[in-house]
């Protein structure tokens, strides 16, 4: 018996404890830390048990619920669960940081643009050249032909309503003339 229960220590690294044998009752009781048996094992030890002339012995193998390979299964959950946190958290603070920059890059060309081309100065010309303008508004508009894409500077001009049409038209392909001199770009569209 012994040497079967020895077996059970080496070959499957399974910690018994507590054996006790009852010769009376003919049962062999014994707890398992570690490793649990199987069924398949149990149901070996028992044929082994009777190979040896231990036939009519039972006995009774108590497994602990919470034995070590249930604990590093949990360990290896509760792992796994941490590093994909950890993942996620990296993965925020990346896309933290991508927004930030996006908002720097925003700000820089907006200020590069401004410095480029001054919208606001070049509106209060347009108002000083003729005071009939209510609003400009400037774009960059993109055009395409189907063979080739353009980017086209385009002023928008709001008009005193008490402007006759044929003075605006007038009005406006003077501004569109000075201001393709002004920011030398044949280009530009004013409308």
């Amino acid at each position: 018996m012994d040497l079967l229960i020895n077996e059970l220590k080496s070959e499957k690294g399974i910690l018994i404890l507590d054996v006790k044998t009852n010769y009376e009752t003919k049962e062999i009781k014994f707890a398992v830390i570690g490793k649990s048996l199987s069924k398949e094992e149990i149901s070996q030890f028992k044929q082994d048990m009777n190979q040896m002339g231990y036939e009519g012995c039972s006995f009774k193998v108590f497994q602990d619920a919470g034995n070590i390979e249930t604990i590093n299964k949990i360990d290896d959950i509760q792992n796994s669960f941490l590093s994909n946190q950890q993942l996620l958290v990296k993965k925020d603070a990346d896309l933290l940081e991508k927004d930030r920059e996006i908002f720097t890059l925003k700000n820089q060309l907006t200020i590069k643009n401004n410095a480029v081309f001054p919208f606001n100065q070049i509106a209060k010309e347009i108002k000083a050249l003729n005071a009939e303008v209510e609003e400009v508004a400037y774009s960059n508009s993109i055009v395409t032909n189907f063979e080739n894409t353009d980017t086209i500077p385009t002023f928008e001009i709001k008009w005193n309503k008490k402007i006759a049409t044929k003075k605006k038209i007038e009005e406006t392909k003077k501004l569109q003339n000075w201001l393709q001199a002004k920011l030398k770009n044949d280009k530009i569209i004013v409308k």
